[in-house]
């Protein structure tokens, strides 16, 4: 007798995905859907592609973000501004071991608590806080007439570095900022690529008739790469696509899992 069996509980729950892998099961499905299933499941199967399709330029777009640099990359003004303000507090640091005698050195015991309180630890925050307080320190320069006295002791050359540097990293903030975050991005599209095969096998499941072997049979052609990738998944092996083959006859029971890839 014909295993007309079929779980459809095996099936509502999204399977675990990345980006990549995702895409892969998602065309795989699209490409292993028997033809002769109704229309609601081929447009099932079209939704598939599309939201493929989007992972892929979302994925893309990503790539070309972390190999490009619009005008600088990020870490390369964070380097610049890290290493200006470094050279400014380094500076004032050195001179307070001087003693008081030295006049540079006693205005630089001045300098030093005011301009760094808490010392160089801003510049480990994360861009948008390290701007803001680097503007602060720039604001609190100006706002207190200390630039004068901050060139004569320590040079013009670090004062003029970082004054140079702010813009650059202001314009680089707010360029990350107008940009959508490519984590969460592809974060959205892994789900929607969840949900797009969630309902696709779910609509598969739509067509099954528990007294049709037939439709089991199809059904579960259809849906054998998800099994397949479970497995994969399970035994920690990567996920290729392993499209099933489809029966010469629809009625035809589906044949059997193909050998595994060693």
């Amino acid at each position: 007798m014909a295993d007309t069996s079929f779980d459809l509980f095996a099936y509502i729950t999204a399977p675990i995905v990345t980006i990549e892998t995702g895409i892969v099961l998602a065309k795989t499905l699209a490409s292993a859907m028997p033809k002769s299933l109704p229309v609601h499941v081929k447009k099932a199967a079209l939704k598939l592609l599309k939201v493929a399709e989007d992972g892929e330029v979302a994925l893309a777009q990503r790539q070309r973000e972390l190999g490009q640099t619009p005008d600088e990359s990020s870490r390369d003004v964070d380097f610049a501004a890290d290493s200006a303000w470094n050279v400014l507090h380094d500076l004032l640091e050195a001179l307070t071991r001087l003693p008081d005698s030295y006049e540079r050195a006693k205005k630089a015991k001045k300098l030093l608590p005011v301009l760094f309180p808490e010392g160089t630890a801003f510049l480990r925050l994360s861009y948008g806080a390290q701007v803001v307080r680097m503007d602060l320190i720039l604001k609190r320069i100006d706002g207190d007439g200390l630039a004068k006295t901050l060139e004569a002791v320590i040079g013009p050359e670090p004062l003029q570095e970082v004054r140079a540097v702010q813009p650059r990293y202001e314009a680089m903030v707010k360029r990350r900022l107008k940009e959508v975050g490519a984590a969460a991005n592809l974060l959205e599209n892994v789900r929607a690529l969840q949900r797009a095969i969630v309902e696709y096998a779910t609509t598969v499941a739509s067509t099954v008739d528990s007294d049709d072997a037939a439709s089991v049979a199809l059904a579960r052609e259809a849906l054998r790469p998800i099994d397949n990738h479970r497995e994969q998944v399970a035994s920690g092996r990567r996920l290729e696509p392993i499209p099933p083959a489809r029966p010469a006859d629809p009625a035809a029971p589906a044949a059997g899992p193909e050998p595994e890839d060693k």
